[in-house]
């Protein structure tokens, strides 16, 4: 494609853009006023019925809980989509740079230089101004040592070259699906160590598979908690029984409240990880 025409394509998506990301805002403003209106219902249908003793507005008040978590659960959906769409025009605007000959903004492997090696430093394939930041689209820590290692290496057999000759034609047109892809992977959040962590934790057994009675009581006091809330909507006096239940639980969680912590904490963050990945 011309770069006349390029330069064209590149803006419409930009503009195209910003009306989507004004879009997901004034949506997201919606959802945050109505988050607050429901909230505000969640505690007057609960006062009145404390005062009316009526079952309909604790009801009530229970269905504009529900309803308020739907709500966060939305707001988050176009929060994320936001993100995206503000990755894609930053991406873009980007491309626009580099047709101008400003790729400053691209990695430019400088981590890579290897002064020793029979050629890539002769002919600076890394560095600032090098073939390597000229070209570069990666977005992922594994994406940017693999074109490193393609860049610094020969392909062993003439069908490599062909293939990846092949790679490169099925791409280049495809803009949708690159910048989709590099715009995703820009929203990771990566560090040096992910992968050892990663293998480290799933070689690891957690503490609950080598305490089995963990389980038992997780199950029993779970389905403890349903009866009672149950047994409390059928007569609001069992509601009582849930207040040595929940000491109950927080005196066996208590001795694990620091590890279950510390699981929770890289769990969150290995799950985003893996989850950007997917």
């Amino acid at each position: 494609m011309p770069v006349k025409n390029l330069r064209e394509e590149y803006q419409k998506r930009i503009d195209g853009y910003e009306n989507a990301i004004g879009y997901r805002t004034r949506v997201m403003n919606y959802i945050a006023l109505l988050r607050l209106i429901t909230l505000i219902a969640v505690i007057y249908f609960f006062v009145m019925g404390v005062k009316s003793d009526q079952l309909i507005n604790f009801f009530a008040s229970s269905l504009m809980v529900v309803t308020f978590f739907l709500l966060v659960s939305f707001h988050k959906l176009h929060r994320d989509k936001r993100e995206l769409i503000r990755q894609l025009k930053k991406l873009n605007m980007k491309e626009i740079n580099c047709l101008d000959h400003n790729f400053s903004e691209n990695n430019d492997g400088a981590e890579f230089i290897n002064r020793h090696h029979s050629w890539s430093y002769d002919l600076d394939i890394f560095g600032r101004g090098s073939l390597y930041q000229y070209i570069n689209r990666t977005a992922t820590r594994k994406g940017k040592s693999n074109l490193a290692k393609l860049l610094s290496s020969s392909p062993l057999i003439v069908e490599q070259i062909y293939e990846r000759q092949e790679i490169i034609k099925d791409l280049k047109d495809r803009i949708d699906f690159r910048q989709s892809y590099i715009a995703s992977a820009n929203l990771i959040t990566e560090n040096e160590s992910d992968f050892s962590e990663i293998q480290n934790w799933l070689e690891t057994k957690s503490y609950i598979q080598r305490n089995r009675w963990l389980v038992a009581v997780a199950i029993l006091s779970s389905l403890a908690s349903v009866f009672i809330i149950v047994a409390g909507v059928i007569n609001l006096s069992n509601f009582r029984y849930l207040l040595p239940l929940i000491l109950f639980n927080w005196g066996i969680l208590a001795p694990f409240l620091q590890r279950t912590n510390k699981y929770q904490s890289n769990i969150s963050k290995k799950h985003e990880l893996l989850s950007g990945y997917a």
